[in-house]
């Protein structure tokens, strides 16, 4: 009886370390940032949903920087930029999705000057793709 009960003593602090090692494990490769979750959450009462159920970026009573940053933080971007090099898509894009008069004025300015580039050779996909990714 005293070896089975020290068996099953042995096998449940041997269970308790591995558990607690594996927990600590992931608590560890958990690269949650508050700083990032404040910025993240900071623009998130931007998005909303249209009546299709699509995310949609609302600045429209913003200022511009705000509109730029709210851009520039959200996943829509990179739906957008996604649906390269499919440009008359990128500009419905910008119409359905994006609601502020000044961040779809600088998008479609963008999107033009891309075009214009990228159809006549001066700029690659990759490098189209980048200049996306950068609205200033």
């Amino acid at each position: 009886m005293d070896k089975s009960l020290i068996i099953y003593t042995l096998i449940g602090v041997a269970f308790f370390i591995v558990v607690t090692r594996f927990v600590g494990d992931l608590q560890k490769n958990d690269n949650l940032d508050p700083a990032s979750y404040d910025v993240n959450a900071k623009y998130n009462k931007f998005m909303t949903r249209d009546s299709v159920g699509q995310n949609i970026l609302d600045v429209a009573d913003e200022l511009p920087q705000m509109q730029i940053a709210a851009w520039q933080h959200t996943t829509l971007k990179e739906e957008y930029i996604e649906l390269f090099p499919d440009f008359d898509t990128m500009r419905i894009f910008i119409d359905e999705r994006v609601r502020g008069d000044y961040l779809v004025s600088r998008l479609k300015k963008q999107l033009n000057n891309i075009e214009d580039k990228f159809y006549s050779g001066a700029i690659g996909a990759d490098e189209a793709k980048w200049m996306l990714k950068k609205l200033q």
